[in-house]
């Protein structure tokens, strides 16, 4: 679980710097490339979205 902490945490660092319409453009490839089981894509995509939301918040801030 500590892996996947520490890379939300440096995901989130790269994409507060970005501009809002790179960060969608991320978060729209990044749930293309999901590559889970069904049973768990809900979850990613939940994760990557909030993750991608916490970004816009830090880079409008």
């Amino acid at each position: 679980m500590m892996n996947i902490t520490n890379g939300i945490k440096e995901v989130l660092e790269v994409l507060k710097s970005q501009t809002v319409e790179a960060i969608e453009e991320f978060r729209q490839e990044w749930i293309i490339s999901l590559n889970v089981d069904e049973t768990f894509k809900e979850l990613h995509v939940a994760m990557i979205n909030n993750v991608c939301d916490r970004a816009k918040q830090k880079a409008t801030a």
